[in-house]
């Protein structure tokens, strides 16, 4: 068996258990799955022709309207972007269909590059909000709100340091990276989210790539927020005075 191969099936067709089923179309579109069922085959075949008949359905109707968003004038664009944006906050990951609304939603960020028709703040607030955004809708989010002040330049920041294993030096680095952009771009919103990255990048800084300065710079900021916490406020003590 090929590990490796495996794994990326699984991964590319969210595969959470077995065995698992997939009915899936020539575009390479899944269109139903399913699992073990009892009852024998006839009773099994009776439940994939149902399963099949419904999601060729859904799976039309989400093809039906991406086509219908690139095909429409750019003014008449955005009732045909919000109702895939609900149709998508319906779905799992794993509903026939939703690859494709998603892959409509990550192509208005090209299909109106310059937001000027607000479809591109739409599409990255939804990707962020529904946890599936990628370096495109970080870069995006940075260009509908490079000043920070509509708190989506802070989110898109939140969820690219969620993903940093507190171990890795390359993935710390490019972190504080984007971190330094944020501060540097306009006050953070949300004081959570602030207190979130500030202790994230001057412990990165300070412990795992022995950046003293920069360490000591979101140590003040921290120490400026007076927050009272011991944990916090041994971690801006140990900063400052080592």
């Amino acid at each position: 068996p090929n590990k490796e191969r495996n794994a990326q099936v699984r991964d590319q067709f969210h595969v959470a258990g077995y065995p698992t089923v997939l009915l899936i179309s020539a575009d390479g579109d899944v269109f139903a799955r399913t699992g073990f069922r009892p009852g024998g085959v006839n009773l099994y075949l009776e439940h994939l022709d149902a399963i099949a008949v419904e999601g060729r359905v859904a799976l039309d109707e989400a093809k039906n309207a991406h086509a219908g968003l690139l095909a429409a004038k750019p003014e008449d664009r955005k009732p045909l972007f919000e109702s895939i944006l609900a149709r998508l906050a319906e779905l799992s990951a794993t509903d026939p269909g939703a690859s494709v609304y998603l892959k409509a939603i990550r192509e208005t960020l090209t299909l109106d590059s310059d937001n000027a028709l607000g479809l591109k703040e739409m599409a990255v607030v939804a990707l962020l909000e529904q946890d599936l955004a990628d370096g495109k809708t970080f870069q995006a989010a940075r260009e509908v709100d490079p000043k920070n002040a509509k708190a989506i330049f802070e989110k898109a920041v939140m969820a690219q340091v969620s993903d940093v294993d507190s171990g890795d030096e390359a993935a710390a680095k490019a972190a504080l990276e984007v971190i330094d952009a944020l501060t540097s771009a306009g006050p953070i919103q949300d004081q959570d989210v602030a207190v979130d990255l500030y202790v994230n990048a001057a412990t990165w800084s300070f412990h795992l790539l022995g950046e003293k300065d920069r360490a000591k710079k979101y140590a003040e900021k921290l120490k400026a927020m007076d927050l009272g916490q011991t944990g916090i406020d041994r971690l801006i003590q140990e900063i400052l005075e080592g």
